[in-house]
Formats: structure tokens, C-alpha cells, sequence
């Protein structure tokens, strides 16, 4: 609903410059000018595109960024010759066909940190490029690919958080981010988090993330979130971050994405003395049933303990959940519907479907029920939905909910997000917005 910071840019130009390369960013939500001014004003020996999301992950309203995409490349085209390389989560999701699509001349899958320099040093000393790790090579219609390899958490370097896109998106959106780990062991049916990240969670050094989050604060950030897809992904790694953060002496505003399991007391006070501000929960499904089948480590007891926990120590929260799913059904939609009421203080954000991706459990599962075919592109918007339960049944249960309920809030919903965007940055309210929907759902009763 906001635009994000790419934090993965950040990293990546630092790992650049230590390298000895000088870098120039172009912005899509930032510049004014087309690229083709960048590229003559700075005249690169490479260009570097990074694809954060394929799509809006919608399913009531698809919206595809690929001919965006194909588009940029084809502009670069007619203005330079130089090797085109693309990268980032979304690229690294589809690889093979974003590569034969836009015509680029390589990728780098997962993390490009090692990887990237490691390519533009190959590139330019004429040497193959076949053989490392991540680097996927177009020739014609041929692609050579190599596996990725996970780095070590001491090669992840410092985030550049350049002063000029630092200022557009503490500007925009009032936050910017810091990663403390990264990898996944989690096994959401899901989620592609471990194909990009790897599978192996690998903690940073506290004192770098210091540096990152201090670094950010100097940038102008108002409000930081740590981009982890679980921050705590164990209890000592988020009580090291917050007795890390205590000890620097920092003072400022946070939130994160956390799992709604082992979020005791003892930690939501830790959380609340290091500064949080907002604990957003991928909570998925009030549903024992649901939950096990989208292989959730959790069950809703799990859920209401940490919300429970969160409430003592005011910390601001909200539950993403998704509807229709693996395993749904009327039946397991009521359970969640009467659970939810059980959670006091907290917003609900629910969505539609789930988004399926190659190489994840859920398109195994998409495959055996006949909702794909084997072979089919995942490309364009494809979505699974339970085959007990029908798109417009959500939708009106979703309807009813909205309007009777201050605390289920619509996230999907771009206009309501536009003027609460517009309204409450004006008075240089800084962090996530979803704070402030439900006030807003009762002013405009």
C-alpha cells in the first residue's frame, strides 16, 4: 500500500563500491526523467535491474509488473548495448522465463551480495560465466544456470541507504529497513522465502545491524521495520536483536513480522523496552484444521497466548490471515470467523486465495487436485482457492465483516490506503498505516 525501501539494492551497492565499482541508482517510483537519461549521463559498462514482486498478490484484482518489466529492458535496449543483468525475489522465482522474455543477458538468483561483483568481474575480464554460483547466462534462446549457494551471514555487508532514495521513501512511506537474518526453515505450503533466501536461518551480527539501523536513523528514518520474514524465528535471536539495540542505546520506533508462537510475556517486554512499536503477525488461519494443512508450526492457542502478551505490553498488532486455502471450508471459515472474536485489541487483515509459485508445496498440491497442469507458467497471476468454497462466498462473508466490523480491515483496498496515506502523513504520523484504520473505518461513519 506504500512503497517499500529496496533494502536488497542498498546491500548490493555497498558490496559494489567495497568492490571497487562506481554505482549509480535509477528509481522507477523516484525519477522523473526516463532512464535513458541516466544511462547518457552516466555512460554504465552494466546495468542492473532488480524485480521485487511479479505481481500485487491479488486475487480480487491481479495486477501483473512483468510488461513493466519487458518494457524497462527494451528502452535500455534502445539506448545501450551494455550487458543487462537482472536480479532480485521476483526475478528469482521465475528465472528461466522472465530471462527468455525481456531478452536480458543474465540473472543472479537469491542473493547476489558475492555473486553480482563476482559476475561483473567475469564479465569484463572475458572470462565464462557458467560457474558461479546464482548466475544464469542467456544465449539465444539457451540459458546455462547455476545453482545458488547461501552466503555466510559475515559476507552480508552494511546497507548504503543513499540520501537521495532514503529521502523519497522516509518521505513516502515514514519507514525505512533493516534485515537481521536471513534464510527460512519454516515449511509454509506457501512460501518462497527458503528458495530465495535458503532454508538455513543465518543470523547477522548485532553490531552490523546496529550500524544498519544507526546508519538508517541518520538517513532521516522516522520508523524502521526489520524485513525478516520471521523475526523471531527463535526466541534467543529476537531477545539478542533487543538486548542488542538496549545495550547500543537506541531509541526509535520499530515493528516486524513475527510468527504468533512463543511471543511470551518476558518477550513482549523485551520487544517493548527495545523500542517496538508494532508486531505484525502471519497468523494465516484462526483454524486448527487450516492450519495444519498450510503446515503452520502453530495452532490458534499459540495465536491468542501471543496476543495476549502483546496486549499487556501495548504493542500496536495486526493478523494476517488467508481465506481459501489448502483445507478450507465453510465449516473451518465459521471457526475462524467465532476464534477472531476471542482476540481483543488487534486488527484482522484478511485475503483471498493464495498466490501459487513453482517449486513450493502448494503447487504440488495445486497439481494433484487439477487446479494446474503440470507444465503451466506461473507467470501471470495464477491463484489457489479451495474447491469447497467459492470466491464470491468469501467475498460476501469479507463484505459483511468490513462493514460491521471496525477492526477487519480490507489492506487490499488502494483507495482507502491512498487517503489514509494522504491524511495522516500530512500530520508526519510515521509507521505502518494499519495502525490507524480502524479510527479511520469510525471518523467516516
Amino acid at each position: 500500500p506504500y512503497p517499500v525501501f529496496p533494502l536488497g539494492i542498498a546491500v548490493v551497492e555497498q558490496t559494489l563500491k567495497k568492490a571497487g565499482y562506481k554505482t549509480r541508482l535509477w528509481d522507477v517510483q523516484l525519477e522523473e526523467k526516463p532512464i535513458s537519461h541516466a544511462i547518457s549521463d552516466f555512460s554504465p559498462d552494466y546495468i542492473g535491474i532488480s524485480l521485487r514482486n511479479i505481481d500485487n498478490v491479488n486475487s480480487r484484482s491481479p495486477l501483473g509488473y512483468i510488461d513493466n518489466l519487458r518494457d524497462l529492458v527494451q528502452e535500455i535496449r534502445h539506448t545501450t548495448s551494455v550487458p543487462i543483468i537482472l536480479g532480485g525475489s521476483g526475478f528469482s522465482l521465475f528465472p528461466d522465463d522472465i530471462l527468455q522474455l525481456t531478452k536480458a543477458d543474465f540473472g543472479v538468483i537469491g542473493e547476489a551480495d558475492t555473486t553480482l561483483p563476482a559476475l561483473l568481474d567475469a564479465i569484463k575480464n572475458n572470462q565464462e560465466t557458467d560457474s558461479i554460483p546464482g548466475v544464469y547466462t542467456r544465449t539465444g534462446n539457451n540459458i546455462s544456470k547455476q545453482a545458488m549457494t547461501p552466503i555466510k551471514s559475515s559476507e552480508i555487508e552494511l546497507a548504503y541507504y543513499d540520501p537521495r532514495l532514503s529521502s523519497y521513501y522516509h518521505q513516502e512511506s515514514t519507514i525505512l529497513s533493516v534485515q537481521t537474518q536471513r534464510g527460512c526453515a519454516f515449511r509454509c505450503c506457501y512460501c518462497t522465502y527458503p528458495l530465495i533466501e535458503g532454508k538455513k536461518p543465518r543470523s547477522r551480527n548485532f553490531d552490523d545491524v546496529c550500524d544498519d539501523i544507526e546508519n538508517a536513523l541518520e538517513a532521516g528514518a522516522p520508523y524502521i521495520f526489520m524485513v525478516d520474514s520471521v523475526l523471531n524465528s527463535s526466541e534467543k535471536h529476537i531477545t539478542d536483536l533487543c538486548n542488542a539495540i538496549i545495550n547500543r542505546g537506541l531509541k526509535f520506533p520499530w515493528g516486524g513480522f513475527l510468527r504468533p508462537q512463543h511471543i511470551t510475556e518476558d518477550l513482549a517486554c523485551a520487544m517493548k523496552e527495545a523500542g517496538m512499536k508494532h508486531a505484525e503477525l502471519g497468523s494465516d488461519s484462526f483454524s486448527n484444521t487450516v492450519l495444519k494443512s498450510y503446515r503452520k508450526p502453530f495452532d490458534f492457542e499459540d495465536i491468542l497466548e501471543s496476543q495476549q502478551a502483546l496486549n499487556k505490553y501495548k504493542l500496536h498488532s495486526c493478523h494476517f490471515i488467508i481465506l481459501g486455502g489448502p483445507g478450507e471450508t465453510p465449516d473451518t471459515m465459521e471457526e475462524t470467523f467465532e476464534n477472531a472474536d476471542l482476540l481483543q485489541n488487534t486488527l484482522i487483515l484478511p485475503s483471498i486465495g493464495m498466490r501459487i509459485y513453482p517449486n513450493t508445496a502448494l503447487a504440488e498440491t495445486a497439481i494433484k487436485e487439477g487446479v494446474i497442469k503440470p507444465d503451466q507458467n506461473l507467470l501471470p497471476p495464477t491463484f489457489y482457492l479451495s474447491p469447497t468454497v467459492e470466491q464470491k462466498y468469501i467475498e460476501s462473508l469479507l463484505r459483511e465483516k468490513f462493514d460491521q466490523h471496525d477492526h477487519w480491515i480490507d489492506f487490499q483496498d488502494d483507495a482507502l490506503f491512498s487517503t489514509i496515506r494522504e491524511r495522516f502523513h500530512k500530520r508526519k504520523v510515521s509507521g505502518p498505516l494499519w495502525e490507524y484504520m480502524s479510527l479511520f473505518k469510525r471518523m467516516s461513519q
